[in-house]
């Protein structure tokens, strides 16, 4: 029996049967383990990221908002220190043209 199984065509006739066999079993198995295990949890992590990334976009849009509103307030002070003292300069000219008639 050894003998006759260590015969090249009937062992590459058995190891062509035992292919033919465990190929589409071992593909099902494979497509079983991805589609079960590693796509899930890809899609487990990808939406964990991209909801941390949303917070931290959220986040700095934010931070931005309030920079710019800041911003906006320091002008704003600024402009009007500069228009009181526009004012104040031109009453006093005024005062002065006043004075000196």
């Amino acid at each position: 029996m050894e003998k006759l199984l260590l015969r090249p065509d009937i062992s590459s006739h058995f190891a062509n049967i035992l292919s033919s066999n465990l190929n589409p079993l071992i593909e099902r198995y494979v497509k079983d383990s991805v589609s079960k295990t590693f796509i899930p949890a890809y899609s487990q992590q990808s939406s964990a990221m991209h909801q941390e990334l949303l917070r931290e976009l959220r986040n700095e849009i934010h931070n931005v908002k309030k920079e710019s509103v800041a911003w906006q307030n320091d002008t704003a002070r600024g402009q009007e220190v500069y228009d009181v003292h526009s004012s104040i300069s031109g009453l006093f000219s005024d005062f002065g043209l006043i004075s000196s008639h």
